[in-house]
């Protein structure tokens, strides 16, 4: 997992808020679980970046989408099935062997 600053094609975005105890919930799981993983990650402060919230239609926190190739192709909200994150990642990083 690598945290990022910017965009990139393929990446986790996780639109959250500091208010939230479900975002600092998800958010720790979701760092445990992508420990090992190569994936890309950017955590999104929705009150610091209205416009992407705004791109990207998220109307609740947390959010967690996966990009590939610059277009949506996964979205949990709330409280995330990592089994269901597991099985799309899987897909999605062995078509590209």
């Amino acid at each position: 997992m690598r945290i990022i600053e910017n965009m990139s094609d393929n990446m986790l975005l996780l639109f959250r808020t500091n208010s939230c105890a479900i975002c600092d919930m998800m958010t720790e799981k979701l760092e445990t679980f992508l420990e090992d993983k190569d994936i890309d990650i950017r955590i999104v402060q929705i009150s610091e970046e209205p416009a992407l919230k705004g791109q990207y239609l998220v109307f609740t926190a947390p959010t967690l989408l996966y990009l590939k190739n610059g277009e949506e192709v996964f979205r949990e909200a709330g409280f995330f099935d990592f089994n269901k994150l597991e099985r799309m990642l899987e897909n999605e990083l062995n078509q590209g062997n």
